[in-house]
């Protein structure tokens, strides 16, 4: 094996050695993903306790929602609400109380409740467990002095709105606060409660629904309103952490769990009424609890990193023993052993295989190189390639010099010049491509590359390599003289050679080509000559400026640029054919023609009924740069319009169908952006950017206003409640919708409904 083959199977051996970092990365996912799995059964765990304790104290405050239905149920509250005054000291007051003392007593409340205060609004009495006095200046203190309100203040706040199931923290004086339920009751559509209930809630059940929720004595739990007041907490004894840390934590971090300083934070908002019971768990306990109840799956854990370390530790052991053995065999050390039922007799034979193929695969493009040179010349010639560096590159590829050498340009063409020549070459026309090929090569002098145009022209690029420019010129023309001769007298073929300047720049290739073209194209083709170069031009003719890559981004700014790219092309055009050239009528013509041609020919794929008769009808008369400008103008901003216009219906039919397809789900609470994505095919930052810059607003925004909108229209039906509306049209819970409808219309769904 020689030294390329050693150094190939080498290759070969690395890569398949790299296997070996797959049971590696195994290990890693499984340590990662068992590392998760344990930080994730400590968050469940917290926070399945704490969504089991809120579930059960929700089912206790939902059986508030009971009292006012019994109240209006109740002949004596009933018979009150009725009468027009309540005299003092009448029969009436003993039955005001009794409404209370005979009220039933409901298992779950009695756990959570206090004392409930019925107030009359219409008579100002208020009913309580132990009295029933009515409502005035002196009596207001003892009656509602948790408040902190006076009188006059709490006469507006308990008149001027509804209240259903609305749960509030009242602070007294002393910083004490009492958390309460108050809930209206109204007679016959009559649209003002006629009574108020003010259910107050036991600090003391709601700590002990705290003190289940503490894991050990170094923990701390709290509730918190909407409005983040306090409604009470639970501290252990060993706990170090201050009430007012964790508040301020739980301010700035809203996320459902997280970790803070040695706690796991735990944090679930009850959909009834919106309260956050917030729990700060020690690490150590919460972890302590896990392993204990998930030993299994732990077990299961380690056992699985064991198992992936032997296997990679055998696998590496395995691989380095075969691998001295194949380093044996590359050194050429004869061994019985080594090619004996091992592994890598089949990665030997492979790999000589291999090379095998590409040798043959080698040997196939070297018969493939003349095409492939043929076709990079073409491209040069043709302006495709037109910056040097590729150019310069392309030539090395080719083994040519690309500096210190002369380069020209020799265009040929050919004519059969007897009859039954002219028959063969009609009936089988690359014959005589292949006989002016075969002619070329028996005179070249220079190294040429020779590049068929078609089978009647040839493009010759010919190369002069540490010669005078004097001398190169003279073997050029030697070799066209040569040439033709032999092309004659051989093969009754006439040549007629075109041959550009002389250039030191292998980029002037290009312009050299097109400078052979222009010289086919103004010489006249009766002479008996049969070599021409630019001196055969009149002296005021010169080139024009058009090459191929101008033409593409002429045509592409044409259909989908800006007017001012346009006319930044084509100043470049005018700027570098009328103002660095001299050009004659003739090749301005000719350059007014080279360019309006190649705008209807890149135009051509337009349908004939979008073809603005005008415009194209100006493009065609255009005789001047100026006008054929103008018409080039015009044209783009007629191409913009309709595709403007495509682009604005396709938009306009979008949003229709999006606005429809939201109008017949917004009634289901997991409606999403996703189901938009899905239904219309669209990512998900497509469908964030439609809606932003279409229709103007967000998806999130646009579904709550045609939410909300709906619920005006119930709501001035007056025929729903208010839980009923919220969950009709996609909200899980009223006081959800109670937020979202004031964020929106700027007032509660009760006073909308009421005004």
């Amino acid at each position: 094996m020689n030294a390329s083959d050693k150094k190939t199977f080498f290759r070969i051996l690395l890569s398949y050695f790299s296997v070996l970092i797959i049971p590696v990365l195994i290990g890693i996912i499984i340590y990662t993903s068992a590392l998760s799995s344990v930080t994730r059964l400590v968050r469940e765990y917290s926070h399945n306790m704490l969504n089991q304790s809120i579930s059960i104290t929700d089912v206790r405050l939902q059986e508030l929602e009971a009292l006012p239905f019994y109240m209006k149920s109740y002949p004596y509250l009933t018979k009150l609400l009725n009468l027009e005054s309540i005299p003092q000291s009448s029969p009436e007051t003993y039955e005001i109380y009794s409404a209370y003392t005979n009220m039933p007593k409901f298992s779950l409340i009695n756990t959570i409740i206090k004392d409930v205060q019925i107030l009359l609004l219409n008579h100002d009495f208020v009913i309580g467990q132990s009295s029933a006095l009515r409502l005035t200046e002196q009596t207001y203190s003892s009656l509602f002095g948790y408040t902190n309100m006076d009188y006059a203040a709490f006469d507006e706040y308990i008149n001027s709105r509804i209240f259903n199931n609305y749960f509030t923290q009242f602070e007294g004086s002393g910083g004490k606060t009492m958390p309460v339920v108050i809930s209206s009751i109204d007679y016959n559509n009559s649209g003002k409660p006629l009574a108020v209930l003010v259910v107050h809630l036991k600090e003391s059940a709601l700590q002990n629904i705290l003190e289940e929720l503490l894991p050990d004595e170094k923990g701390m739990a709290f509730i918190l309103t909407e409005d983040n007041a306090l409604v009470t907490q639970k501290s252990g004894s060993e706990c170090t952490l201050s009430l007012e840390a964790a508040m301020e934590y739980i301010h700035g971090n809203p996320a459902d769990d997280s970790d803070y300083q040695n706690f796991i934070v735990s944090t679930v908002t009850s959909d009834y009424n919106g309260w956050r019971y917030c729990i700060f768990s020690p690490k150590e306990v919460v972890l302590a609890h896990m392993v204990k109840t998930n030993q299994t799956i732990l077990v299961l854990i380690i056992l699985a990193l064991v198992m992936t370390c032997i296997f990679t530790y055998l696998l590496c052991m395995h691989k380095a023993a075969s691998l001295k053995k194949v380093i044996h065999y590359l050194n050429g050390e004869s061994d019985s052993d080594i090619l004996v039922n091992n592994e890598f007799t089949g990665i030997a034979n492979a790999a000589s295989g291999l090379i095998s193929n590409n040798r043959q695969l080698k040997q196939n493009l070297q018969r493939q190189q003349p095409l492939l040179d043929a076709a990079i010349l073409r491209n040069i010639l043709s302006g495709t390639l037109n910056k040097p560096e590729e150019i310069r590159y392309l030539f090395s590829t080719l083994n040519i010099k690309p500096d210190n050498q002369k380069f020209a340009v020799l265009l040929i063409t050919a004519k059969p010049s007897a009859k039954d020549i002219a028959s063969d070459i009609k009936q089988y026309p690359i014959l005589l491509s292949a006989l002016v090929r075969e002619y070329i090569e028996k005179n070249t002098l220079y190294p040429t590359f020779c590049v068929d145009i078609d089978s009647s022209k040839k493009a010759a690029i010919l190369i002069g390599d540490a010669v005078e420019r004097d001398k190169f010129s003279e073997g050029i023309y030697a070799f066209a003289e040569n040439t033709r001769k032999l092309a004659l007298e051989d093969g009754n073929i006439s040549l007629r050679f075109y041959l550009s300047d002389i250039s030191e720049m292998v980029d002037g290739i290009p312009a050299a080509y097109n400078q052979t073209l222009i010289i086919s194209q103004q010489t006249p083709g009766n002479s008996e000559r049969f070599l021409y170069t630019s001196a055969d031009i009149p002296e005021f003719q010169k080139l024009y400026y058009y090459p191929i890559q101008v033409e593409l981004e002429l045509l592409r700014f044409l259909k989908t640029g800006s007017q001012n790219e346009l006319c930044r092309v084509l100043d470049n055009i005018k700027t570098a054919n009328f103002t660095e050239r001299s050009l004659s009528v003739s090749m301005m013509q000719q350059l007014i023609f080279a360019i309006r041609s190649s705008i209807l020919r890149g135009l051509a794929d337009i349908p004939q009924e979008q073809q603005a008769a005008k415009i194209f009808s100006d493009l065609h008369q255009a005789a001047t740069f100026d006008a054929l400008t103008a018409s080039a103008i015009a044209l783009n901003q007629y191409l913009t319009q309709i595709n403007n216009h495509l682009h604005s219906a396709k938009n306009e039919k979008q949003v229709k169908d999006i606005l429809q397809f939201i109008s017949n789900n917004y009634s289901n609470s997991n409606f999403s952006i996703y189901n938009i994505c899905e239904e219309f095919h669209m990512s998900e930052s497509l469908a964030y950017q439609f809606f932003r810059e279409v229709i103007g607003t967000s998806f999130a925004d646009l579904l709550e206003q045609i939410r909300i909108e709906r619920a005006c229209q119930m709501l001035r039906e007056k025929n729903y409640l208010i839980k009923d509306i919220a969950l009709s049209i996609g909200y899980t819970n009223d006081n959800s919708f109670r937020r979202a409808f004031k964020r929106v219309m700027g007032i509660s769904p009760g006073d909308f409904k009421t005004g």
